[in-house]
């Protein structure tokens, strides 16, 4: 059994002010990096997230610029305080029973790797998890594409994969390649899904699916 987590939403609730402490990070390091005002940066991040199809701002910025990516997710991501942002670590009953839980367990998340080790580790769970699938690692792809679930099943072809995912398109491709699908939902938020997926309400209800 492999365990596949989502990050964020997922391993934490979601957390609007995450997203809003990373745009004016990114916008104060383009400004000095491109030689634009933090307004021109805002705009420019509009119009390179249409260019290039991408949701994913670093991304855009690093094809049209050729910026280091490394450094710009440190700019941005490393900078944010997730107990600033009102994320608190993982409550002990959790945290040991992702440790027991039976198989093995991975991240597999759109953020960048550097991202998901800071927040696991601020979590509690550091060592929990054997693999980190970071945005680097599944080609600059993002799920729900269907090349960045090949990416994983890649390193696991042997193994009965299960996605627990906040997002149910993420889920309905888990479901078409036959992997087990698992929808953290903590407030049973009706969502719209091609398939049917388990809910759960708390991390602490995949002891009973284990």
């Amino acid at each position: 059994m492999v365990w596949v987590f989502d990050c964020d939403g997922t391993l934490y609730p979601d957390c609007a002010q995450i997203h809003d402490v990373f745009v004016a990070h990114l916008r104060t390091y383009f400004s000095k990096l491109i030689c634009m005002t933090e307004g021109d940066v805002e705009q420019e991040r509009v119009r390179l997230r249409v260019k290039y199809s991408t949701e994913f701002s670093l991304i855009a910025f690093h094809k049209e610029y050729g910026c280091d990516f490394t450094a710009s997710v440190a700019a941005t991501y490393g900078k944010i305080d997730l107990r600033q942002c009102g994320v608190q670590p993982l409550a002990e009953d959790v945290r040991h029973m992702l440790a027991a839980l039976p198989g093995t367990k991975v991240v597999f998340s759109n953020s960048p790797k550097a991202w998901v080790r800071q927040v696991i580790t601020y979590l509690g769970v550091p060592d929990v998890f054997s693999t980190i699938f970071g945005i680097e690692e599944i080609s600059f792809i993002g799920k729900p594409d269907a090349s960045a679930f090949a990416c994983v099943e890649h390193s696991y072809p042997t193994g009965h994969l299960v996605l627990c995912d906040d997002t149910a398109t993420n889920l309905d491709i888990a479901h078409t390649r036959g992997w087990g699908t698992v929808h953290v939902n903590p407030n049973s938020v009706e969502v719209k899904a091609q398939y049917k997926h388990r809910q759960i309400r708390s991390l602490l209800e995949l002891a009973v699916l284990s």
